[in-house]
């Protein structure tokens, strides 16, 4: 979903397997996949929340830029929820979080988890 979003991508997705539409570009989500693919790798190679919460310092420019955007250092939070629902064995968890200033002025501070719904899927 994160690669293929462009018909230029084509060939690529049906090499690896997909033969479908491209996926549509959609920055909420897209940020979501982008935070529990880095939540699953720090937890595969070992790397605590403390040491993410540092390895997210070093990178000023994603800080600052999601600071504008919204009011919070959105990446670094969504990770750290994404590495606590996994740790919590909750890895399908959808993690809310502020994503518009907005939302940001009202939500501020809460992060909160909300379960995929399994009915549909059994």
């Amino acid at each position: 979903e994160l690669t293929y979003a462009a018909e230029d991508m084509r060939p690529f997705a049906r090499d690896m397997g997909y033969d479908g539409e491209p996926f549509g570009w959609d920055e909420d989500h897209r940020a979501h996949l982008r935070a529990r693919l880095d939540a699953l790798y720090f937890h595969l190679y070992g790397i605590g929340e403390a040491d993410a919460e540092y390895v997210m310092s070093s990178f000023p420019i994603v800080e600052r830029n999601d600071r504008k955007a919204h009011d919070c250092y959105r990446a670094r939070d969504l990770i750290l929820e994404y590495m606590r629902a996994l740790s919590a064995g909750n890895a399908d968890d959808r993690i809310d979080a502020p994503t518009t200033r907005k939302k940001a002025a009202s939500k501020k501070g809460t992060v909160a988890r909300k379960r995929k719904s399994k009915a549909g899927s059994r």
